[in-house]
């Protein structure tokens, strides 16, 4: 037999609102772009949310690398026309250059 009283009807509506907030999917995470063009990173500094994801894209002829000075990460070498991905998974501040070309830098910045 169905057993479903007023008081379980109204007690299971009320806690609707609640089940929503804590519900809530998590923020996508996004893929941001830094072209590597006319030797130089563009854009040079990049803030981002934890979970997001850079995308070194090499527009130049001559190869590049995106390598972190605190050694967390690097991308090995980008050839020109290729790109190499890094998600970030922790927030902090990244320091990167290119290996080749050390005057190439740039800073990301995650939060």
């Amino acid at each position: 037999m169905f057993d479903f009283s007023r008081r379980k009807f109204f007690t299971s509506l009320a806690a609707l609102p609640l089940a929503a907030v804590f519900s809530r999917p998590a923020k996508a995470a996004t893929t941001h772009t830094v072209r590597i063009q006319g030797f130089a990173f563009q854009p040079s500094n990049i803030s981002i949310a934890k979970g997001d994801t850079v995308k070194f894209k090499n527009n130049d002829n001559a190869a590049h690398t995106a390598d972190d000075r605190g050694k967390t990460w690097k991308t090995g070498k980008i050839r020109g026309s290729q790109s190499k991905e890094v998600t970030y998974d922790s927030a902090g501040s990244f320091d990167y250059f290119c290996r080749y070309h050390p005057a190439m830098k740039g800073k990301i910045t995650v939060s």
